[in-house]
């Protein structure tokens, strides 16, 4: 960020969120046995970088920007009961960026494109385990 250089604890922050519509498959054709559900999606992808400096003034620094995504999961539920499942989930998000707006330190803002080499790729890999309730 415009080559700054200062001193104290760093704080970062990163976000990448996804906003789109999900085409969903799930298998239960033995429920005692468990269940396999599977998603993909395209949509909407976000991506927010907060660096704060906690010295004896707060410094921040931003970056975002927003692209077209992808989103793929897959988990598989065992059965608790008739209704409960307990499973695990990994989700891939994916997509890449052209172009970021950075605000730096002091203020100064500005927009920054990749050359089509240096797109900046954004992955963010999610595993999860959960209940899930089925009527």
């Amino acid at each position: 960020m415009n080559n700054y250089t200062t001193y104290g604890k760093m704080k970062e922050r990163t976000t990448i969120s996804f906003t789109g519509p999900m085409l969903t498959f799930t298998s239960m054709r033995r429920p005692m046995l468990g269940f396999l559900s599977m998603s993909v999606g395209l949509g909407y992808l976000k991506y927010t970088d907060e660096i704060t400096i906690l010295n004896d003034i707060k410094q921040k620094a931003t970056q975002y920007g927003s692209t077209l995504g992808t989103c793929v999961d897959v988990g598989y539920y065992f059965p608790l009961s008739e209704n409960f499942f307990l499973g695990a989930q990994a989700s891939l998000i994916q997509g890449a960026l052209y172009s970021v707006k950075q605000t730096d330190f002091k203020g100064y803002t500005q927009t920054v494109r990749y050359d089509k080499s240096d797109y900046e790729n954004i992955t963010h890999l999610d595993l999860s385990v959960g209940l899930r309730y089925c009527w």
